[in-house]
């Protein structure tokens, strides 16, 4: 959440993306797909999908053709983009979809002490607490130096 000192974070240019590039996939940043449509071609279903440049105001709608599609389910604009699908090119995509789908960040709560002596990266009272049965409560705890929503040295001394 506040990133990673060595440059590790799990992010998807540096795990999904890259691995993909390197087998040879295309990949075409900064684009919207407006729909996907499941055709067959010479006995192989195959995919048409219908796209734009989601940086520009004044972009034409292109299309490619695809064996394969892969939908990242919580990323933005996914959602809706496959609800659409569903009511209409692809009906086989799960009843199911659209449930169960956390952005991680619904709240996000800061505790902070101005008490200098107590390390709070140390502390072991921090407890788990559910609120009811659509609420989850989980405390976590930033590495040193990785306070963002306040100078460091003031928030914990």
């Amino acid at each position: 959440m506040t990133g990673c000192r060595n440059n590790a974070k799990n992010t998807l240019d540096k795990n999904y993306l890259h691995l993909a590039g390197q087998l040879g996939v295309t990949i075409l940043a900064e684009n919207k797909v407006t729909s996907v449509k499941a055709k067959s071609e010479s006995g192989k279903e195959r995919y048409s999908i219908n796209f734009s440049r989601s940086t520009s105001y004044f972009s034409k709608e292109r299309s490619v053709t695809s064996e394969n599609v892969i939908f990242a389910g919580g990323v933005l604009g996914t959602i809706p983009l496959m609800l659409k699908l569903r009511k209409s090119t692809l009906p086989g995509l799960s009843p199911r979809l659209g449930e169960m789908i956390r952005t991680n960040n619904e709240a996000l709560i800061i505790n902070t002490t101005t008490d200098r002596d107590l390390d709070l990266y140390k502390e072991k009272r921090l407890a788990q607490t559910e609120t009811d049965e659509n609420s989850h409560v989980e405390p976590v705890r930033y590495g040193k130096g990785a306070g963002f929503s306040a100078n460091h040295h003031d928030a914990y001394g």
